[in-house]
């Protein structure tokens, strides 16, 4: 049975840079940007209904890019 999504409900969102960590995430409707604590990459999220509860879309962000020394 899939978890059912309501506002406030805190879930694990796989980071979309590493894969290996897990960011935890509090369901709230719209879009989100969320940072991965293991490698800083940010994952996009996107909260919308469906029915009586959310669904939720996951994707790669912008990723940092150091400036360089001259």
């Amino acid at each position: 049975m899939p978890l059912e999504l309501r506002p406030g409900t805190l879930v694990p969102i796989p980071c979309r840079h590493c894969e290996k960590a897990l960011i935890r995430f509090t369901v709230s409707e719209g879009g989100h940007s969320v940072a991965c604590p293991r490698c800083g990459g940010a994952t996009e999220v996107k909260v919308y209904p469906e029915g009586q509860a959310f669904k939720i879309k996951t994707s790669k962000g912008a990723t940092r890019v150091k400036p360089s020394s001259s």
